[in-house]
């Protein structure tokens, strides 16, 4: 970015995105019959920072509407909720859902589709460092600052775009 001599740069970061639980790692039928999620994570660690994809832009538009509140290089992350995954189900379960969680060996997730051993690495990753690293909170507000907005909780996301099954 300093070869190139951009008057101004800003890294905007892109989190968990809250619709990856109704794609790529929405629950599954488990063993027992019940609808979850069986991850190599501990589902007790807070360290997935998360957000609604949609709301990205806001942080790019207030970047470029207001390069003097990020203008050298910082970097903005959409940060809607900070959580572990039992707080994600227990959000989900309290608004009518019945879902559970099974921790697995990373070695036994790497196995069972094409890219779950990627996922099983990811995972770990977050547990180590969490999805942003250890000291975000100021890039996060910094972000919401030049967003104009704060992002959308989970619990106000899950309940307008996860829909509870008459299963359920």
């Amino acid at each position: 970015m300093k070869e190139a001599r951009f008057a101004h740069h800003t890294f905007v970061i892109a989190p968990f995105f809250y619709q990856n639980l109704l794609g790529v790692m929405a629950p599954q039928k488990q063993a027992d019959g019940a609808m979850g999620w069986a991850l190599p994570l501990d589902p007790q660690k807070r360290v997935i920072h998360m957000g609604d994809i949609t709301e990205l832009g806001h942080i790019v538009v207030g970047a470029f509407t207001q390069p003097e509140l990020a203008e050298h290089g910082e970097h903005l992350p959409l940060v809607g909720d900070f959580l572990s995954f039992n707080e994600v189900i227990a959000t989900l379960n309290r608004q009518g859902h019945k879902f559970s969680f099974r921790q697995v060996p990373k070695e036994l997730f790497a196995g069972w589709f094409p890219g779950a051993k990627d996922v099983a690495e990811m995972l770990a990753y977050f547990e180590t460092h969490t999805y942003l690293g250890a000291d975000s909170r100021d890039a996060i507000a910094l972000a919401n600052t030049v967003a104009g907005r704060q992002p959308t909780k989970f619990d106000a996301w899950a309940r307008a775009n996860f829909a509870v099954s008459a299963a359920a």
